[in-house]
Parts: C-alpha cells; structure tokens; sequence
C-alpha cells in the first residue's frame, strides 16, 4: 500500500510539474523573442527533460534508501538479447495498423488534430525532427508510464497495472483523438515491458513507431504528395459514407493481416519471459500485502 500510495503522489507531482514547466518554458522564450519551428523543438526538448526526467529522477532518489535498487534496477533498464530485440522490432511494425485502425475510427467522433501537427514538425531537419519526436518521447515517455508508474502499481491486480499507466498515457497527449490509440499502445508497451522485463522493450518500439510515422510524414512534406492530398481533399472527390469506407478499408485490411503475427510474435515474447521487477532489498516500504479495500480511492 505504501508503494501504491507513493505512486499516485508521484503522479500528481508529475502532472504539476507538467504544466508548471510548460507554461515557464513557453513565457521564456517569448521573453527571448524565439520563435519558429526551432523554438518548438527547443520547448519540447526542454519539456521532456524538466517534466519527465526531473521528477522521476528524484523520485528514485528519495526512494533509493528504502529499495536498495540501483538505478538500472528501479527504471528496469535490463539488457535484451539479440533474439528479444528483433522481436520487440517487429511487433512496433506489426501493431502500427491496428493502431492506425483506432485512430481512422477516432477521427469519425473527434477532429483529427496530430496529422496537421506532424507536417507543421516536418519542416525541421529530419535529424531534429526524430530527436523531437522519437528520441526523447520514447525515452522520457516510457521513463514515467512504464519506469515509474507501471512498476508502482506492479503489487495490484494486473489488468489494473496495465490499464492506469495506458489511460495516463493517453491523457498525455491531450486531445481525444489520439488519446484513444495511445491507450491502446499504452497497453501494447507495458505487455512489453511485462513479457521482457526490461524497459528498453517499450523504449525501443516506441522509438521505431514514433519514427516511422515521423520519417513518412518527412518524406510526404518533401516530396510534393502532400500539396497533392490537400488539393485531392479539396476537390472533394469522394464524400459521405464513401470516404468513411475509404478511410476504414486500408488500416482494417492490414490489421487483419498483421494482427494474428502480432499476437504470434507476443505469445514467443511471453513463453521466454523473465520477472519484469527483479526482487530488491527488502524494506518496509514496500507495506503488507494489499487489503480486498485497496482499490478504493486508488483511481483518483
């Protein structure tokens, strides 16, 4: 109980922190006159570093005396074996349909706001571009929903380990949309984690999804194809029930193809599965085991 109750202070401190550093970071650089593409890549840095790193940083710190864990040990940065990796890989490829799927269906009930957003970030330089995308939101993102939070709810019951840290992750994103299919890749990262016992297994195949989508929405931007959609969408060629069709039929078609591969490949991840949370030094932080009353206020 003590663990649990820790975890939820943590996650109330961390959402401060969140918008804290979100409203200094952007008041800093109007003061400084920065501007552009590069000012929101420099925000956004500054936002992962702050908000995410920060806090879980001295969480483990305050931690550390009643764990004994080593910082590889608490965040579960445990090392993959060859094999492991290849198939963390394919399975960010396998489930990018079945997300992409979710998000088609989003986009009938809530205004799909993250493509525009994509080919606005799309103008920096891809290097940039993938730093501010893929590289710091895989590693900070997961340091906190996975990392931190996934392990703090490690002593409830299972469903509810994997269903919280996804939800908050969802919320994170603010804006429902793609709050929807960012549960469900929540859920998908923390089966990871859980399978491998490693945190680099999330890390990993959020940085390939993240960087898929950001490399083609590079590409699009570069190439002239996306001056070709808008004119298509204006023209209006299709509409009605018809676009609805069109918009569903290919992320449903590939997620039919690949999602029996993807359970495959989780079902081989889980029959070589190692404990996610190697047993630390035993202290009294870690309380009694939890009362049939635990869950009471715990989804606040």
């Amino acid at each position: 109980m003590k663990r649990l109750l820790h975890t939820n202070i943590f996650t109330t401190c961390f959402v401060l922190a969140y918008f804290l550093f979100s409203f200094a970071i952007v008041f800093l650089l109007a003061m400084l006159h920065v501007s552009g593409i590069y000012a929101s890549a420099l925000a956004t840095l500054l936002l992962y570093v702050l908000a995410f790193g920060l806090p879980s940083v001295i969480d483990y710190i305050a931690l550390r005396p009643y764990t004994g864990e080593t910082p590889a040990q608490f965040f579960g940065f445990r090392r993959l074996s060859g094999r492991v990796f290849w198939l963390v890989f394919a399975c960010a490829i396998l489930v990018q349909p079945v997300m992409m799927l979710i998000s088609s269906v989003s986009q009938l009930i809530f205004q799909n706001v993250t493509s525009d957003t994509m080919y606005q970030m799309a103008e920096m330089p891809l290097p940039l571009l993938l730093l501010t995308s893929a590289v710091f939101p895989a590693f900070f993102e997961e340091l906190v929903c996975r990392g931190v939070l996934l392990r703090g709810y490690r002593e409830t019951p299972t469903w509810y380990a994997l269903l919280i840290p996804a939800v908050f992750f969802g919320l994170l994103h603010l804006n429902f949309q793609q709050a929807l299919y960012a549960i469900a890749g929540g859920i998908f990262f923390a089966l990871l984690v859980r399978f491998t016992g490693s945190l680099w297994s999330s890390i990993i195949a959020h940085f390939v999804i993240n960087g898929l989508q950001s490399f083609l929405s590079w590409a699009v931007l570069h190439s002239g194809l996306y001056e070709l959609s808008e004119l298509t969408a204006q023209t209006e060629l299709i509409s009605g029930p018809a676009m609805v069709l069109a918009q569903l039929f290919a992320p449903a078609l590939l997620t039919a193809l690949t999602l029996p591969v993807l359970i495959l490949c989780l079902i081989v991840l889980k029959k070589q599965s190692v404990p996610a949370y190697p047993a630390a030094k035993r202290s009294s932080f870690a309380g009694p085991p939890l009362l049939p009353t635990w869950h009471k206020g715990a989804w606040l």
